[in-house]
């Protein structure tokens, strides 16, 4: 499904919520009690609600919280090796940026490099560097500045590829203006509830109309903003790496790296809460740098799916750290050391729920098949594609 379903999802809650209304607009209109008391509803639900949340969720006053960049990790099956040095003979040979002063790597070599990615081998190596690459010419450069490739060493059955996105600077202005912006929800989502009967017994099929914290629904517009530039960069890159994780409409996950010139001790508790992690949560890498393993989602999402989003933040003010490095440095260094580190928990935590949904599934399969003579071409059937 296109952009993990997340537009589908915007499509069906516009929809349900312009039925909900056509429908309690329409049954206002009949006559007699039942329609005094259905315009009365209607006009409580639709026309005077009135949002008493009056929480600002912006940015402080002469405060930034700015995008660095993102990074992204998805799996390659060692068996597709071969597959996954055409598509970097590619990216070397067609999406090189020539802006940096960096000397590209020679094909013969990058290739003899992955093919000894393997530490069952006596010299292999943990990581290759591939290079920096653009999409010059192509629709993906009005969203994406740049990239760079990292290839890592995951175990005896998987490598991953790592990227290290730059936005464009329109996507910045974009994703900076619904930053700073006091978000707030004058809608509301339409969901289906039960409704007694006046006269009988039993309950009929209606619509209500939620509201979900407006903090919440910030944070859902964040995720939601980056997860669509994520899926169109691995949507074209899958056309020359076959992506694992992707290629199953799963959401890969990924590392936001966050700049901020904005104290955790200030009483910014709603901000916070708008980017969706709480400030007195998370696990300090030093009295700068800050990773939140956990984030907020609103209730428009099931509590229950695996939250596939990091978020790391530092407070850049400019200071250098020693050795002409300044903090932008230090923080590369750090997420170019220990991604894949941070990666490995959350591939573990994506494949063991996805591993449970499709244990569960062929539960109901083979639930379906009678053990019998004629039925046992069924069975092995299922059992093929489980092993799949």
């Amino acid at each position: 499904m296109r952009y993990y379903g997340l537009k589908h999802k915007e499509q069906i809650e516009k929809y349900t919520y312009f039925y909900a209304y056509s429908r309690a607009k329409l049954l206002s209109l009949f006559p007699g009690k039942k329609g005094k008391f259905q315009k009365q509803y209607f006009d409580y639900v639709f026309k005077n609600y009135h949002n008493l949340d009056k929480h600002d969720n912006s940015i402080p006053q002469n405060k930034m919280f700015n995008l660095y960049f993102v990074t992204i990790s998805d799996l390659i099956r060692r068996e597709d090796i071969h597959k996954l040095q055409s598509g970097v003979k590619y990216l070397l040979k067609n999406r090189t940026s020539n802006r940096f002063l960096t000397v590209p790597n020679g094909l013969e070599e990058l290739c003899k490099k992955i093919d000894q990615m393997d530490s069952t081998l006596l010299c292999w190596y943990e990581t290759t560097d591939c290079g920096i690459f653009e999409f010059q010419n192509h629709p993906l450069e009005k969203s994406i500045d740049y990239f760079t490739l990292k290839i890592c060493n995951i175990n005896s059955g998987y490598l991953s590829l790592q990227f290290n996105i730059y936005l464009s600077e329109l996507k910045m202005k974009e994703l900076n203006s619904l930053i700073s912006c006091n978000y707030k929800d004058k809608r509301g989502f339409a969901v289906q509830s039960l409704t007694k009967k006046s006269n009988a017994s039993g309950a009929y099929k209606n619509y209500s109309i939620t509201h979900y914290n407006d903090n919440y629904l910030k944070a859902d517009k964040i995720y939601e903003f980056i997860s669509k530039i994520e899926w169109e960069f691995l949507q074209e890159l899958s056309h020359y790496f076959p992506l694992v994780l992707h290629n199953k409409e799963i959401l890969p996950p990924r590392i936001e790296v966050y700049r901020t010139d904005i104290d955790y001790h200030d009483n910014n508790e709603f901000f916070w809460e708008s980017i969706g992690i709480s400030a007195y949560q998370g696990q300090f890498i030093d009295k700068r740098h800050k990773m939140f393993f956990s984030n907020n989602r609103s209730g428009r999402y099931d509590a229950t799916l695996s939250n596939n989003r990091l978020i790391y933040i530092f407070k850049d003010d400019d200071i250098e750290v020693g050795q002409l490095r300044s903090i932008k440095d230090h923080v590369y260094s750090h997420i170019n050391e220990y991604a894949n580190d941070y990666f490995l928990f959350k591939f573990l935590d994506i494949l063991s729920i996805e591993t449970g949904k499709v244990v569960i599934k062929y539960k109901h399969n083979l639930d379906k098949i009678k053990l019998k003579q004629n039925h046992l071409k069924g069975l092995v059937t299922c059992s093929h594609h489980l092993n799949l």
